[in-house]
């Protein structure tokens, strides 16, 4: 069944999720804090920045999702990745290859890339069980007809980064959970675009507490 394409006006979503930011600023950005220290601890370690921004990365995944579905978030969430580590790993290794081939090769394969397969590691965590080239083809298929949305808000995100250059990157403390809640989002709106019977299952869920990821 083929799903219409639901409309996403850029600063109508950054607004919706500064509502989700309400009354969590505090733990969004001690949670950035913690994932900018434990990222420049795993670099120091051989191969680290490799090895474990995969886990890391679902784990920011698994964080913001719980916020904007409002589920009980925390800062152990960083950590939830290491549960499923090998999925994780392949995944990144996969996407950051590939993507940076479509760059060396020509930059817009890669961009086509980075924006096709943006949505892989929030199918993970929705799907544990899947693995790294399903999930890949899943985001591939879920961003169809919304790639050009998705570089909007990542153009708009860029230009917002290097403004923080003023606050000397402190701003990027406000930034960075801004950015993340507004990606988390765009998935939830594209999924629910695409499977909109699986809106009210991930809410029982997130009320209920049973799904822990």
């Amino acid at each position: 069944m083929t799903y219409p394409k639901v409309h996403i006006a850029p600063f109508d979503l950054i607004s919706e999720a500064r509502q989700n930011l309400n009354n969590n600023w505090g733990i969004a950005i001690g949670f950035t804090l913690i994932f900018i220290l434990v990222s420049i601890g795993f670099s120091i370690v051989p191969l680290g920045s490799i090895i474990f921004s995969g886990p890391l990365t679902l784990g920011i995944v698994t964080f913001y999702l719980k916020l904007t579905r409002k589920g009980n978030h925390d800062i152990g969430d960083l950590f939830k990745g290491f549960d499923n580590f090998g999925n994780t790993l392949l995944l990144y290794i996969i996407y950051s290859f590939a993507i940076l081939l479509g760059f060396i090769l020509l930059i817009i394969p890669g961009i086509i890339l980075t924006l096709g397969w943006s949505q892989a590691f929030y199918i993970m965590h929705d799907n544990p069980e899947i693995n790294a080239i399903d999930a890949l083809k899943k985001s591939w298929a879920m961003m169809d007809g919304y790639k050009v949305d998705y570089f909007v808000f990542a153009l708009l995100y860029l230009l917002f980064s290097i403004l923080t250059v003023f606050t000397l990157f402190i701003g990027l403390l406000w930034l960075i959970p801004l950015m993340q809640t507004t990606y988390a989002k765009f998935y939830d709106k594209i999924k629910y675009a695409n499977f909109p019977e699986d809106k009210q299952d991930d809410e029982n869920d997130y009320a209920s507490h049973l799904v822990d990821f």
